[in-house]
């Protein structure tokens, strides 16, 4: 993960989506089979990773505070410690890859490139 100043040009948008799929850049997320497409990969997803990685897809290029992140992850954003949301971003990125980015914003959230 890189770290960047809350500062960013809007980027790319994310591409058309239907209800099933979201994609940005060379990722596909299949909402209704929990999994992640990049190129020939299949990734599989908990349910939580899911909804978090459909948050960063939705709000791109917008920075997704840790308090949202909490909240989509865990119902509340008092459930867990922001540690948790640490560690949760981390395993995202590791079952990503480098093909796909995800951008800390260091006392703020997360975007994904």
């Amino acid at each position: 993960m890189n770290a960047r100043s809350p500062e960013r040009s809007d980027g790319d948008a994310v591409a058309p989506q239907n209800l099933e799929w979201l994609s940005v850049g060379a990722l596909r997320l299949s909402l209704a089979a929990r999994e992640v497409h990049i190129g020939s990969r299949r990734i599989a997803l908990d349910e939580v990773e899911c909804r978090i990685l459909r948050l960063l897809i939705e709000q791109r290029p917008h920075v997704v505070t840790r308090t949202d992140l909490m909240k989509e992850a865990w119902g509340s954003a008092s459930a867990r410690s922001s540690a948790a949301v640490d560690e949760l971003m981390l395993a995202l990125q590791a079952k990503l890859g480098e093909e796909v980015r995800i951008t800390i914003f260091p006392g703020i959230g997360y975007t994904i490139d």
